[in-house]
């Protein structure tokens, strides 16, 4: 029976600045096996593209932005979600009245790359980025993002968010705020992966460290990572020091 092994990438495959010889022995491992190995994270997919070709990650699909770009093996998008414009300009309203003094910078995301509109000058978050918010906005918005300038603030301008746009999936990626449409999560990113691979979601393992972490590990039974944060190992009992770590155990099944 084929299985679906999709790993976070931030503080989960990439860990102290580098992607480890095991993790990446592990996937060819998976992936000999006949089992197919996935990244599924809060980057769009341009990053993860960038990070796969520079750590020759070997993989079968990407999931970014949380769950709302979807890329196969052949690089071939598979799903783009968008988000209503409506919903996107209310933010940007709300961001700038309420949160600008908090956050650097509130950026959309069509997917694979982004624009933002800066509030607060400080954030080292890819520099070279010079595209405005505005150039984005008769794009298809997949993900609206932004960065508190208090990384200890994070939950906070969350739950403001939250109780604003209650119909949104706002996240805690620390230090970042990630902002996705209601229906669009990690989970659900990975429900269209085993339906494109014809793999039952009983046969999906997660592994993650963080709060947009949270509901793909609980709904897949998934490994979180002793490094990551505390409130998040109260998702599973299963606590791993890395991927292979995960890997070696579902592969004992």
């Amino acid at each position: 029976m084929k299985k679906i092994f999709a790993s976070d990438y931030d503080g989960t495959l990439y860990l102290n600045e580098t992607v480890s010889r095991t993790d990446l022995e592990a996937i060819n491992d998976l992936r000999g096996k006949g089992h197919y190995f996935g990244l599924c994270s809060g980057r769009h997919l341009d990053s993860l593209l960038e990070e796969v070709d520079r750590y020759e990650i070997p993989f079968d699909f990407l999931v970014g932005n949380n769950g709302s770009a979807i890329m196969n093996q052949s690089r071939e998008v598979l799903k783009i979600h968008t988000m209503d414009l409506e919903n996107v300009i209310a933010l940007r309203e709300f961001f700038r009245k309420e949160l600008s003094l908090e956050v650097y910078f509130l950026a959309v995301n069509n997917g694979f790359t982004f624009g933002n509109e800066i509030y607060q000058t400080g954030s080292t978050f890819m520099l070279n980025h010079t595209k405005t918010f505005d150039e984005f906005l008769s794009d298809n918005v997949s993900i609206l993002f932004s960065e508190a300038i208090d990384p200890r603030n994070t939950q906070a301008i969350v739950k403001k968010l939250q109780e604003r746009f209650p119909h949104l999936y706002i996240f805690n990626n620390q230090p970042f705020i990630d902002i996705t449409q209601e229906y669009v999560v990690k989970t659900n990113g990975l429900k269209h992966i085993a339906d494109y691979f014809k793999v039952s979601y009983s046969s999906v393992s997660v592994i993650g460290d963080s709060y947009n972490d949270i509901q793909m590990i609980q709904a897949f039974d998934g490994y979180v990572m002793r490094s990551g944060e505390k409130p998040i190992k109260k998702a599973s009992t299963k606590h791993v020091n890395s991927v292979s770590e995960a890997i070696e155990d579902v592969l004992k099944d």
